[in-house]
This record gives structure tokens, C-alpha cells and sequence, in this order.
């Protein structure tokens, strides 16, 4: 859902008390694929939920060119 940016979706997942810090098999959490994809709905609904993986996600956020993720991580990192 983080990866498309399906904000519903999101919010049903965390609805049900998914675990957003879960990381994939590449390492990977919903946060960092929301922010690589630029999805900043997705990326604030994840931040207000308790997602901490911003250091990663900020990083994937600049590498990808996902300027506006990576300008709501870098606010949200100070």
C-alpha cells in the first residue's frame, strides 16, 4: 500500500495494528517505499503512526528525487 500510495488502504492496514516497522526481504520498511515513491500522504500518515526508520527513508528519498517526502523527513529528523 506505501509502495502505490493507496493512503485507504494505509490506513485500514494500520487499522488493524499491522507492525510498520516490519521490513521486507530487501531490508526494506513501508515508510522507506512510500518515501522513494514520493507518496507524502502516505509518508505523514506513517510519521504520525511511529514510524523511526527516517534516517533510511530520508536517504531514499533524495537518491529517487522525491523532493517532497524528503522535504516532510528532513522537517521531521531536526
Amino acid at each position: 500500500a506505501a509502495a502505490l500510495g493507496r493512503t485507504e488502504a494505509g490506513r485500514i492496514l494500520l487499522g488493524m495494528k499491522v507492525d510498520i516497522h516490519k521490513a521486507d526481504t530487501a531490508g526494506r520498511t513501508a515508510l522507506e517505499y512510500a518515501a522513494a515513491a514520493n507518496h507524502a500522504e502516505v509518508v505523514q500518515i506513517l510519521l504520525r503512526a511511529g514510524a523511526t526508520r527516517i534516517p533510511q527513508a530520508l536517504q531514499l528519498a533524495e537518491q529517487y528525487g522525491a523532493k517532497t517526502t524528503a522535504t516532510i523527513l528532513r522537517k521531521v529528523a531536526l
